[in-house]
């Protein structure tokens, strides 16, 4: 259903008590996100003179809510009001969505328009399981092309290995677990099936093409792993990259050697 919300007790304090939310909405206006002029005024849109220089995948999936239009992570988001949605007065507006990609979804491609501190993250969430990336369903091989996903790359000379380090596991939730029965309380964890020994992540900065094994990536991703459900990895770290200057770069990422059983998913990228 549409705005305004029924009024519901329980998320209002009780008469006489300080209303924060009140005092906070008397301030300045807070926008969503999704609003272009909002956007442009505080973020540089990528200008994409060149083209892609790795192929771009067609086997990447845009995993998001349907149907809300004002569900943008804003103050005055409006989330979770679907016919699924078991609780309409919920309206939390967490939700792990994202690009989700697997062994044969091929390249997912970004342009970041104004790196100068030669600095790249990303935070993917590497526990789905088979069938998420959706687009792949059915698939045999990159791109549904038949191009084999058990090739290997030859290490370039610039890739440093990092030591391992020490943790028994790393905590995941469950795979195909039902997205509106809250925050899976009352589901079981369940452990993701272990990666493949021909697993392999690639990542290409700017068409320079850099790769993990399974052995190499596991060790990262116990490193990564900084909370719950929350990993990260560094893709670029060099300072002198852009020479002090912004500069707009191409960053892409797959994995592969694995079909489609190890699923990935790309929610958040960072970069200075």
């Amino acid at each position: 259903y549409n705005p305004p919300d029924v009024f519901n007790p329980s998320l209002h304090p009780p008469e006489d008590a300080v209303d924060v939310l009140s005092i906070v909405e008397a301030g300045p206006v807070y926008q969503p996100v999704l609003l272009p002029d909002y956007v442009t005024d505080y973020y540089k849109k990528p200008k994409f003179e060149t083209p892609p220089k790795v192929p771009v995948g067609k086997g990447v999936y845009l995993d998001t809510y349907a149907g809300d239009d004002w569900c943008d992570g804003s103050v005055d988001s409006w989330c979770n009001r679907g016919a699924k949605d078991g609780c309409l007065l919920s309206h939390h507006n967490d939700g792990r969505n994202g690009l989700k990609f697997d062994g044969y979804s091929g390249w997912v491609v970004l342009n970041l328009p104004d790196v100068r501190n030669g600095l790249v993250v990303v935070k993917v969430q590497t526990w789905h399981g088979q069938g998420e990336a959706i687009k792949t369903n059915g698939w045999t091989s990159i791109n549904n092309e038949g191009e084999t996903d058990q090739r290997r790359l030859r290490r370039p000379p610039s890739i440093v290995t990092t030591n391992s380090t020490t943790k028994s596991d790393i905590e995941t939730y469950p795979l195909g677990a039902d997205r509106n029965n809250g925050r899976y309380l009352k589901k079981k964890k369940k452990k993701s099936i272990p990666f493949c020994d021909k697993f392999q992540v690639e990542y290409a900065i700017d068409g320079k093409i850099s790769f993990w094994n399974v052995t190499e990536f596991n060790e990262l991703r116990v490193k990564g792993a900084i909370q719950r459900v929350v990993e990260l990895f560094v893709l670029l770290n060099d300072r002198d990259y852009t020479g002090g200057e912004e500069k707009e770069i191409e960053v892409a990422l797959r994995v592969t050697g694995c079909g489609t059983e190890k699923v990935w998913n790309l929610n958040h990228i960072y970069w200075s």
